[in-house]
């Protein structure tokens, strides 16, 4: 299953913090990775495992 979802942050070169609330409950236990594009380009990504 695929969760996606678009957020806007006001980028000045320095470190931003963002965060988004994924609503649902009993996700599937594993492995989620997260990418973060600016428009077509990826600029970071990251996982984490859901126990």
């Amino acid at each position: 299953m695929t969760y996606s979802f678009v957020s806007n942050v006001k980028y000045e070169n320095k470190t931003v913090q963002v965060s988004e609330d994924l609503p649902g409950k009993n996700f599937e236990k594993g492995t989620y990775f997260v990418n973060v594009f600016d428009k077509d380009e990826l600029v970071s990504k990251t996982s984490f495992i859901l126990k």
